[in-house]
């Protein structure tokens, strides 16, 4: 009996170990089936990432070759305007500049004094001209003979060949300030072609500022006697009546146009260089300050 007890407790222990083992077996069976299914998806997921990896990279490559394989493109932008233009600007007031020449005779027809100037076409009435220029141009110091206006003047514009002949000293003359460089001709017999011109009394009504740009016309001696010569510059000061300007004057373009390009207006007339230690910097009569000090217009 005991030993029939013992045999049936050991069938039993070992049909409980067979039967863990088996079922230990197939859990691990089981396992192994997920990890090489889990496996599986892994890979096809790295698969679909690396086809779509591939496809972009084709995908540029052949946008490149397209790129490589097309004539190039010729863009062409304007580019807007960030000053005054002032090839126009010049173009305007150019026909206003008068080229000056005056003489000086002796009773004996000595000639005792000849210059060079530039002036400023004025409109006073359709039968009156009046040329603005610098004192110095129409008055002479000579010695022995003191203080004295040209005998003649010839006054002309730039593509014309009208000459006009002033020999009347009452049409010569200069300011009763000496201190003030301003004179004046009169045109009378004003040609057809001069009274077509439109001539706007453009004045600068404020004072122009240090910095603002200008540009002086008018017929320096080392230029063309037929037309004009421009030269640029800035406002460096305002002294007595006169702005003091980094603009070139010269022999000849003296008594011209000074003109602000901010305002497109008249600024005054290119009188005289005053040389410093270093610099040589002209100066630009205030004629809109001497207009409303006359009271003209």
């Amino acid at each position: 009996m005991p030993l029939l007890v013992a045999i049936i407790a050991g069938i039993l222990i070992l049909g409980g170990v067979g039967y863990f083992s088996v079922k230990q077996y197939e859990n691990n069976q089981v396992q192994k089936t997920k990890e090489v299914e889990l496996a599986r998806q892994n890979q096809e997921q790295k698969d679909i990432e690396q086809q779509a990896r591939d496809a972009e990279i084709q995908k540029l490559k052949n946008e490149v070759d397209s790129l490589k394989n097309q004539k190039p493109q010729v863009i062409i932008k304007e580019v807007p305007k960030s000053g005054p233009d002032l090839s126009a600007i010049i173009s305007q007031w150019q026909p206003r500049v008068a080229h000056i020449e005056c003489r000086l005779y002796a009773n004996d027809g000595q000639l005792l004094a000849d210059d060079l100037g530039s002036g400023y076409l004025k409109k006073v009435s359709d039968t009156t001209y009046w040329i603005v220029t610098n004192q110095h141009v129409v008055s002479y110091r000579v010695a022995n003979y003191g203080d004295l206006a040209p005998s003649v003047c010839y006054v002309s514009f730039p593509g014309t060949n009208e000459v006009y002949t002033i020999n009347d000293k009452k049409k010569i003359f200069g300011t009763d300030n000496p201190n003030v460089d301003l004179g004046f001709l009169i045109i009378d017999n004003p040609s057809n072609s001069l009274r077509s011109m439109s001539l706007p009394n453009n004045y600068c009504a404020q004072t122009a500022n240090v910095g603002d740009q200008i540009v002086v016309l008018g017929y320096p001696s080392i230029g063309s006697p037929t037309d004009i010569t421009a030269t640029e510059g800035i406002i460096s000061g305002y002294e007595n009546n006169y702005y003091i300007t980094s603009a070139k004057v010269d022999h000849g373009n003296s008594g011209g146009l000074a003109i602000s390009l901010k305002n497109n207006c008249y600024l005054g007339i290119p009188t005289y260089v005053a040389a410093g230690e270093l610099e040589s910097l002209a100066r630009i009569f205030d004629f809109n300050k001497f207009l409303k000090s006359s009271g003209g217009n």
